[in-house]
């Protein structure tokens, strides 16, 4: 990965967590719409192992300092985005009950999640406490 700055429309193929264990990687990828951010479908990927993500999803993608969690932008039916929790430990998918518009995301530490909404048209910082905020659905990771 380079040091240019990713965002919705232009990021990594795959992201290793912290300690080197795990994968996220893309798939297809396209445009949700012309000129849109771009979404496809994601893998997680450790000891020889590939699992498809259940959803459609964005990047750029984190991993939090311990590698068991990461935070990816999903895509729903209808155009909105949420924030998706990847539990590691668990292996299961925490889906916001917030929606967002366009997600850019910066650093995942300490539980919380910082980052911007809506990066070109009336953005808004994102802080996000994985702890405390309120879940819509929960994906197995299979």
């Amino acid at each position: 990965m380079s040091n240019k700055l990713e965002t919705p429309w232009d990021f990594a193929n795959e992201y290793l967590s912290p300690n080197g264990k795990f994968i996220l990687q893309f798939g297809y990828v396209g445009e949700v719409a012309m000129g849109a951010p771009l979404s496809g479908e994601c893998f997680l990927l450790f000891d020889n192992k590939r699992f498809s993500l259940n959803g459609m999803f964005g990047g750029p993608i984190i991993w939090n300092e311990n590698s068991d969690k990461a935070a990816i932008p999903y895509w729903t039916e209808n155009r909105f985005q949420k924030l998706a929790i990847i539990d590691i430990s668990e292996m299961k998918i925490h889906i916001s009950d917030k929606d967002f518009t366009v997600i850019q995301l910066d650093k995942f530490k300490n539980d919380l999640i910082f980052g911007i909404d809506s990066p070109i048209y009336r953005t808004e910082k994102i802080n996000f406490d994985i702890r405390t905020e309120k879940y819509v659905n929960v994906i197995e990771v299979k």
